[in-house]
Protein backbone atom coordinates (compact mmCIF):
# COMPACT_ATOMS: atom_id res chain seq x y z
CA UNK A 1 0.00 0.00 0.00
CA UNK A 2 1.28 3.39 -1.00
CA UNK A 3 1.60 6.02 1.39
CA UNK A 4 0.67 9.57 0.17
CA UNK A 5 2.19 12.97 1.96
CA UNK A 6 0.34 15.91 1.87
CA UNK A 7 3.05 19.12 1.73
CA UNK A 8 1.20 20.73 4.40
CA UNK A 9 1.91 17.82 6.43
CA UNK A 10 5.77 18.17 5.21
CA UNK A 11 5.62 21.92 6.34
CA UNK A 12 4.30 21.22 9.92
CA UNK A 13 7.21 18.44 10.09
CA UNK A 14 9.75 20.70 8.90
CA UNK A 15 8.55 23.84 10.90
CA UNK A 16 8.90 21.44 14.33
CA UNK A 17 12.14 20.59 13.34
CA UNK A 18 13.02 23.72 12.79
CA UNK A 19 12.26 25.39 15.84
CA UNK A 20 15.01 24.79 18.10
CA UNK A 21 14.58 27.79 20.76
CA UNK A 22 12.67 24.49 22.83
CA UNK A 23 15.49 21.97 22.17
CA UNK A 24 19.01 23.97 22.80
CA UNK A 25 20.62 23.46 26.25
CA UNK A 26 21.44 26.60 27.91
CA UNK A 27 24.41 25.92 27.71
CA UNK A 28 24.14 25.23 23.74
CA UNK A 29 22.82 28.63 23.97
CA UNK A 30 25.57 30.07 25.54
CA UNK A 31 28.13 28.76 23.38
CA UNK A 32 26.12 29.70 19.88
CA UNK A 33 26.53 33.35 21.56
CA UNK A 34 30.09 32.85 22.13
CA UNK A 35 29.94 31.60 18.47
CA UNK A 36 28.06 34.72 17.33
CA UNK A 37 30.98 37.06 19.02
CA UNK A 38 33.91 35.34 16.78
CA UNK A 39 35.17 33.23 19.57
CA UNK A 40 37.08 29.89 18.45
CA UNK A 41 36.47 26.87 20.52
CA UNK A 42 39.15 27.32 21.52
CA UNK A 43 38.35 30.23 23.44
CA UNK A 44 35.13 28.80 24.38
CA UNK A 45 36.57 26.12 25.96
CA UNK A 46 38.61 28.57 28.11
CA UNK A 47 35.72 31.12 28.90
CA UNK A 48 34.00 28.21 30.84
CA UNK A 49 36.52 25.94 32.19
CA UNK A 50 35.46 23.06 29.77
CA UNK A 51 37.98 20.76 27.39
CA UNK A 52 38.01 21.75 23.41
CA UNK A 53 36.41 17.80 23.38
CA UNK A 54 33.31 18.96 25.44
CA UNK A 55 33.10 22.43 23.48
CA UNK A 56 33.13 20.33 19.89
CA UNK A 57 30.36 18.06 21.27
CA UNK A 58 28.41 20.60 22.16
CA UNK A 59 29.24 22.84 18.70
CA UNK A 60 28.24 19.15 17.25
CA UNK A 61 24.30 19.27 18.99
CA UNK A 62 23.58 22.89 17.96
CA UNK A 63 25.02 22.17 14.52
CA UNK A 64 22.15 18.90 14.40
CA UNK A 65 19.60 20.77 16.03
CA UNK A 66 19.33 23.56 13.74
CA UNK A 67 20.00 21.49 10.75
CA UNK A 68 23.02 23.45 9.73
CA UNK A 69 26.68 22.56 8.48
CA UNK A 70 28.66 24.74 10.24
CA UNK A 71 29.18 26.86 13.03
CA UNK A 72 28.75 30.09 11.01
CA UNK A 73 25.05 28.32 9.84
CA UNK A 74 24.50 28.14 12.91
CA UNK A 75 25.17 31.57 13.92
CA UNK A 76 23.01 32.84 10.62
CA UNK A 77 20.08 30.35 11.75
CA UNK A 78 20.00 31.28 15.82
CA UNK A 79 19.46 35.24 14.46
CA UNK A 80 16.73 34.06 11.90
CA UNK A 81 14.96 32.14 14.62
CA UNK A 82 15.21 34.56 17.26
CA UNK A 83 17.69 32.32 19.59
CA UNK A 84 20.66 35.48 19.05
CA UNK A 85 19.66 39.12 18.86
CA UNK A 86 21.74 41.68 17.48
CA UNK A 87 23.75 43.54 20.88
CA UNK A 88 22.48 46.68 21.52
CA UNK A 89 23.55 49.74 19.42
CA UNK A 90 24.39 48.41 16.51
CA UNK A 91 21.93 49.86 14.44
CA UNK A 92 19.68 46.44 13.58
Amino acid sequence: MKRTVHRRQLFVSRATYLRPDHRLSSREAEILTCFSFGKTRQEVSELFGISLDTVKSHAKSIRTKLNVSNVPFAVRRGFELGILRPAEGTGN
